[in-house]
């Protein structure tokens, strides 16, 4: 799991007003996943996601992050959002699938 998806999660939930507690609480259930890998946000990372905008129309900022850290890693990303099928190189998988 690309290590901005917690921050995404974090903020959109800060946004709606969440206390930090329950914030900290999911965080920490997602953390419980067994198999679930963290990969940590680089320069790199940051990088690629750049060059994708610049070339995939509706990529949002946080989902050029996740996609550019799937295909910096090993090309697959668990998601129910259609816009990874524009990311030719990677695999998208759906959670129903696992």
């Amino acid at each position: 799991m690309a290590t901005s998806a917690y921050l995404e999660y974090e903020l959109i939930h800060k946004s709606k007003g969440y206390p930090e507690g329950d914030i900290r609480a999911e965080i920490a259930a997602f953390r419980r996943y067994p198999n679930l890998d963290e990969k940590t946000l680089t320069s790199e990372i940051i990088l690629k996601a750049s060059e994708l905008r610049g070339k995939i129309a509706g990529l949002t900022y946080f989902d050029s992050l996740h996609a550019s850290t799937a295909l910096l890693n090993d090309k697959k990303i668990i998601s129910t959002d259609t816009i990874y099928d524009k990311v030719k190189e990677i695999e998208r998988i759906t959670p129903q699938k696992l």
